[in-house]
């Protein structure tokens, strides 16, 4: 069995998840150690995620939306309101 099959099969048994498997090729270390550090800090950051999301998730706040890297392109406005228009809602009064 090969190496990355070997770490996947660990990760699975010691219940890490996907993450440590599927990030650990990326990690840049100066030696043993810093790897180590760098591998557990990356698990820990990926829990700690996960964990708010799914506290969020549970808490069933309203969904906040904005405009932030909506795309305009597939919609329709009318030539007579500017997109800060609509996003503003000027055009309604």
């Amino acid at each position: 069995m090969n190496s990355d099959m070997l770490i996947k099969q660990y990760c699975k048994e010691l219940r890490f998840g996907k993450n440590i498997y599927e990030s650990y090729s990326k990690i840049r270390a100066t030696d043993y150690a810093d790897f180590l550090a760098q591998l557990l800090k990356m698990e820990i950051d990926h829990r700690e995620l996960v964990r708010k999301n799914r506290n969020l998730k549970f808490a069933g706040f309203d969904v906040i939306k904005t405009f932030e890297g909506y795309e305009f392109g597939d919609i329709q406005i009318p030539k007579s309101i500017s997109i800060e228009e609509l996003k503003t809602g000027v055009f309604i009064a």
